[in-house]
C-alpha cells in the first residue's frame, strides 16, 4: 500500500475507534503493530436490476377535429367558447335561416303548382272515354284558353324576373368593383377597417340579391315552362279529341301526365335540397371533447373554407418520441412504460405503446407513440413528458453499488471479506444503470463485498468491519 493511502486509512481508522486501531503481535521481546483498514461490507444475495433509456416528447390530444360549416352564411347564435366541454352532436353555432326559409316557401308553391298541372293532365286523360267526350271537348277548349292566359301571365313574370336579375347583376358588378378597390386600399393600409367592413357587407348583400334574383328567375322559368307545357297539352288534347284516333289521344295524354310529374319531381328535388340546407344551418360537434379554438362570432359571416371551431379529445392523450436503433427491437406495441410530466407531478404515470414505426425517419430514429389514459383531464396537450423505456433487465442475479467495482489496467475487481482479510476478486459485469451494476461472475451468494473503504484497500489487508 502507498504511504498516502496507508496514512489516510489510519486516519479513518482512528476516527472509528481510539482503542481498536489495530492488533499486536509479539516477536521475542518486540511488539509489532498490525494496522487494520476500516471498511463496510454487504452480504451478497439474489436481486434484480434494470437499465433505462429516457426520451422526451410533447403531449398531444388523441384526436383533433376542425369543424367547418357546410355552407357560407351569417352566424346568428354561438353556444360554446374556448375551454368548454362539448358532447358529440351538440349544436356549436347556428346560421341565419331567413333566406333559406323564403326559398323553401317558393319551392313549395312551385311543387303545388306542378301537382295541379299533373292533376290537370290526369283529368285530360280520364276525359277521353265514354259519354263524357263532348263535355270533355268543351272543357278542353276552355282549358286551352286558360292555359294561354296562364302562359302569358308567366311569360310576363319571367321577363320581369329577367329584368330584376339583370339589374341585380349590374349592381353586383358595381359593388364588386367598389369592394375590390376597398380591399386594395385596406390591404395597403389606406382604408379604415370599418369602411372596409361596410364595403364587404355591401358586397355580400349584393351577391345575395343576385342569388335571390337567379332563384326567382329559375322559378319563373319553371312556371313559364309548365304553362307552355300545359298549353301544349291542352291544345294537343283538343286536337286528339276532335280529330284523331282515341287510342293515340290516350297515349299523348299519358305523356302529358308523365311530363307534368317529371316537372314536379324536379322541383321536389330542389325543395329537398333546400330543406337539407336548412338543417345544415345548425352546425354540430362531430366528437366529444374540449373547444381549443374558435373563430365563429354572432353577427359575422363564416365560410366553408375556414374552421369555425377546433375540438380536441383528451380523454386519452399521446406522446410521440423518436428512439434509437439500439432500443427499437427491445420494445413492442402494448408494452407499458413509465412517464414523468415534471410540471404536473414527480410521480410516474403509466402509459402504453400504441404504435411503433417499422422504418426510421430522416433523422435515423424510429417514431414511437405512447397512449396515456386521461379521464380527469389533468394532462394537457403541449406538456412535455419524459418516457422511460427498460432497455435491459435481469432478476435472480447479483447486484452491487456501482462504485463497489473498481478497475485496473486490465480487469474489473471487487474486494471481499475473507475472514477479516481483504481479498481482491476479478469480476465480470453485466447491466450497469449508473447507480448499480450486475456481477455475472467472480463472486457468489453469501460472500461479503466491501462497499465502503475499498479505495484504500490492497489485496491481503486486514479489515476493521464497520457497522
Amino acid at each position: 500500500m502507498s504511504n498516502t493511502k496507508r496514512i489516510t486509512a489510519l486516519l479513518l481508522l482512528a476516527a472509528l475507534s481510539l482503542s481498536g486501531c489495530g492488533s499486536q503481535a509479539t516477536q521475542g521481546e518486540e511488539t509489532i503493530e498490525v494496522s487494520k483498514i476500516a471498511a463496510e461490507v454487504m452480504e451478497i444475495g439474489h436481486s434484480s436490476i434494470q437499465s433505462e433509456m429516457v426520451y422526451a416528447g410533447k403531449v398531444n390530444p388523441r384526436q383533433t377535429i376542425s369543424v367547418v360549416s357546410k355552407m357560407a352564411g351569417k352566424v346568428s347564435e354561438v353556444y360554446f367558447d374556448i375551454g368548454d366541454k362539448v358532447e358529440k352532436d351538440q349544436v356549436l353555432f347556428a346560421l341565419d335561416e331567413d333566406d333559406i326559409r323564403d326559398q323553401i316557401r317558393q319551392l313549395e308553391a312551385s311543387v303545388s303548382a306542378g301537382q295541379a298541372g299533373v292533376q290537370s293532365a290526369q283529368n285530360s286523360l280520364n276525359s277521353l272515354t265514354g259519354g263524357q267526350y263532348e263535355s270533355s271537348v268543351l272543357q278542353l277548349e276552355t282549358g286551352v284558353e286558360n292555359s294561354k292566359k296562364t302562359m302569358e301571365t308567366t311569360e310576363i313574370a319571367l321577363k320581369n324576373t329577367e329584368i330584376t336579375l339583370a339589374n341585380a347583376r349590374d349592381a353586383f358588378a358595381n359593388t364588386e368593383t367598389s369592394y375590390n378597390n376597398s380591399k386594395a386600399l385596406y390591404d395597403a393600409g389606406a382604408l379604415a377597417k370599418s369602411s372596409f367592413d361596410s364595403a364587404e357587407l355591401g358586397y355580400k348583400q349584393a351577391k345575395a340579391q343576385v342569388e335571390q334574383a337567379e332563384l326567382a328567375y329559375s322559378q319563373a322559368q319553371v312556371s313559364y315552362d309548365q304553362a307552355v307545357l300545359a298549353l301544349n297539352q291542352s291544345e294537343e288534347s283538343l286536337v286528339l279529341a276532335t280529330g284523331k284516333i282515341l287510342d293515340d289521344s290516350k297515349r299523348a295524354a299519358q305523356i302529358g301526365v308523365s311530363q307534368a310529374q317529371a316537372s314536379v319531381q324536379s322541383v321536389q328535388v330542389q325543395l329537398d335540397i333546400a330543406r337539407k340546407t336548412l338543417e345544415d344551418t345548425a352546425v354540430t360537434a362531430p366528437i366529444s371533447g374540449f373547444i381549443s379554438a374558435k373563430t365563429a362570432k354572432a353577427g359575422e359571416y363564416v365560410s366553408s373554407a375556414l374552421a369555425a371551431y377546433t375540438i380536441v379529445d383528451i380523454d386519452s392523450v399521446k406522446v410521440e418520441v423518436k428512439v434509437s436503433e439500439a432500443l427499437i427491437n427491445k420494445i413492442h406495441p402494448g408494452q407499458e412504460v413509465e412517464l414523468y410530466i415534471r410540471t404536473m407531478s414527480n410521480e410516474p404515470i403509466t402509459g402504453k405503446i400504441s404504435t411503433i414505426s417499422p422504418a426510421a425517419d430522416a433523422t435515423s430514429t424510429f417514431p414511437v407513440v405512447i397512449e396515456i389514459e386521461n379521464p380527469v383531464g389533468l394532462i394537457r396537450p403541449g406538456m412535455f413528458a419524459e418516457v422511460h423505456f427498460i432497455s435491459a433487465f435481469s432478476e435472480g442475479t447479483i447486484v452491487v453499488p456501482r462504485n463497489t467495482v473498481m478497475k485496473d489496467e486490465t480487469n474489473q475487481y471487487v474486494f471481499v471479506n475473507n475472514n477479516g482479510t481483504a481479498e481482491k476478486v476479478i469480476v465480470e459485469t453485466g447491466i450497469d444503470n449508473g447507480q448499480e451494476i450486475e456481477i455475472i461472475s467472480g463472486i457468489s451468494i453469501g460472500q461479503q463485498v466491501v462497499v465502503k473503504g475499498q479505495s484504500y484497500l490492497e489485496d491481503g489487508d486486514l479489515l476493521l468491519i464497520s457497522e
